[in-house]
């Protein structure tokens, strides 16, 4: 599961939903206007429109922004243990870059129904483990994370 909150320009807008139009709470800043102002979808009016002129408006918050995405190479698997399940295998399909400033690069899995947006989140979420190619679908005991190697 992935604990980001992905928009399209890593910007979103809260309202307070007793005073905006539907009861929104929060809309996705999804371009900036020539003039700097965050636009967001009015999804009655079907345009985008100044977040700051929408009734309820607040402020607008940092989210999280996904600037690439890369292939990845065969065999990186993500493996997902939740008790009293048997463990699940999403394959790696690319690892996406996203656009903060700690160079946070997350695999993205394919085929499966357990990873929000496809995303995995396995530095936050310890019922995931990255599996490097070569290793096995198995958790044996101390074996040694493919990210950070075996501490020697």
């Amino acid at each position: 599961m992935s604990g980001y909150d992905f928009t399209p320009t890593g910007w979103y807008a809260t309202f307070d939903h007793k005073r905006s139009r539907g009861g929104i709470r929060r809309r996705d800043v999804e371009a900036w206007s020539d003039e700097g102002d965050a636009l967001a979808v009015d999804q009655e009016r079907g345009r985008l429109v100044v977040v700051h002129t929408m009734p309820g408006f607040q402020r607008l918050m940092h989210g999280d922004k996904i600037t690439a995405m890369v292939p990845a190479a065969p065999g990186w698997r993500v493996r997902q243990v939740e008790e009293g399940e048997p463990p699940s295998i999403g394959q790696v399909i690319a690892w996406a870059l996203c656009g903060d400033y700690f160079g946070t690069v997350l695999p993205v899995t394919a085929g499966t129904g357990w990873t929000a947006s496809g995303v995995a989140d396995v530095a936050n979420d310890e019922n995931l483990t990255l599996l490097a190619p070569g290793t096995p679908d198995t958790d044996p005991e101390g074996a040694p994370d493919p990210l950070v190697g075996d501490g020697q």
